[in-house]
């Protein structure tokens, strides 16, 4: 008599499953460590965010594909359909948290991109500016010079001599050691004249040399012998071509508040000659300093 005995298909095909449900669990965890592996790094590739989510959906998949032949052969349909449903919202959330990792990283990225070339564009024009400095000085004592001042100085208008008046902008540079922006003096037509000018300073002497940007005169210097920062108006004088052709040795005022109130940039008015006299006078009387009295020409 023979006897016939079923064959162990069921039980290898659940093994079966249960090993395909192990590898599913695996590659969804694969993906789901190469899409946070990529991105530590803070530069996105387009590449690894596909890799990544493709990992993941192909774990999903043989998670619920192996779920669902295992809890079939088991007779839980039901149970096989509501955590296939879950699975696959799982992998939804999980595809939706990436996209929105990787758009963020890719935002940090471009805004750390920026700033870097914010950065790197700054520091080329202080480089740029300190190589092409002529003057430095000490930063310490240039820093409180660093502001926006008043300038007046004396100049010739036919035969008359005039007070010119105009703004310097010496809080516009950025390189250190060095003070170096472009100056407009206005003249008596109300035209605008370009000058480079470059301020400079020993222990309390400062300089200040100014040159035509757009010809061919004689550069004009100037010193203020006591630049004390506990004053905010201080004289001193000039040696420059005046725009009538002659060399003028003449007065300035460097100052931190406007010396005659509401009067615009360019030659002032004669009437407010002795007001700027008497402010240089007074400037020069505090600060001890003579003039030589100059020598009689012999005939």
């Amino acid at each position: 008599m023979t006897t016939t005995t079923s064959p162990a298909l069921p039980s290898r095909s659940n093994t079966a499953a249960k090993v395909t449900l192990i590898i599913g669990i695996l590659v969804t965890i694969l993906g789901s460590l190469w899409g946070i592996v990529s991105n530590s790094g803070g530069k996105v590739l387009p590449i690894n965010t596909i890799i990544a989510g493709a990992l993941t959906a192909l774990g999903g998949g043989i998670v619920g594909s192996s779920m669902q032949d295992l809890f079939s052969r088991t007779n839980v349909d039901r149970g096989l359909s509501a955590v296939s449903r879950m699975m696959s919202d799982v992998v939804a959330e999980n595809s939706r948290v990436m996209a929105a990792a990787t758009m963020r990283l890719t935002d940090i990225a471009d805004g750390i991109g920026s700033s870097a070339r914010a950065s790197h564009d700054s520091m080329r024009d202080t480089l740029a500016g300190s190589m092409s400095a002529r003057f430095v000085s000490d930063e310490l004592q240039l820093a409180p010079l660093r502001k926006v001042w008043h300038h007046y100085h004396v100049t010739q208008a036919g035969r008359e001599l005039r007070w010119l008046y105009s703004i310097f902008p010496l809080d516009t540079g950025t390189s250190p050691a060095t003070i170096t922006t472009p100056i407009v003096l206005i003249d008596l037509a109300r035209v605008g004249h370009v000058y480079n000018a470059e301020v400079g300073i020993r222990t309390n002497r400062m300089f200040i040399n100014f040159t035509r940007a757009d010809g061919t005169e004689p550069s004009c210097s100037e010193i203020f012998p006591q630049m004390q920062t506990f004053r905010d108006v201080h004289s001193g004088f000039g040696i420059r071509q005046t725009w009538d052709g002659s060399h003028l040795l003449g007065r300035a005022i460097m100052s931190e508040r406007p010396v005659v109130p509401d009067a615009a940039p360019g030659m002032l008015a004669a009437e407010h000659n002795s007001t700027l006299d008497d402010v240089w006078l007074t400037g020069f009387i505090q600060n001890r300093i003579h003039l030589e009295d100059l020598p009689v020409a012999r005939s």
